[in-house]
């Protein structure tokens, strides 16, 4: 009988996870809490960059201008 084995240690920093952080294992990546918060709040940043760069017209840099 073969049993799913929970990863016991995260896989960003070498803490050990919790019980219910052992649960929560899912796209084959175990994280703990602080590295799960650390990867959603990087997530939150790129989207808002990508959102930011999608408004902004591109501009060509002006050869020679003087300020």
């Amino acid at each position: 009988m073969n049993r799913l084995r929970l990863p016991h240690y995260c896989d960003r920093c070498g803490d050990s996870l919790s019980q219910h952080e052992q649960r929560l294992y899912s796209d084959g990546e175990a994280l703990c809490a602080f590295c799960e918060q650390m990867r959603s709040e990087a997530l939150e940043i790129y989207r808002q960059n990508l959102a930011r760069k999608a408004e902004m017209p591109r501009l060509r840099p002006v050869k020679n201008a003087c300020l």
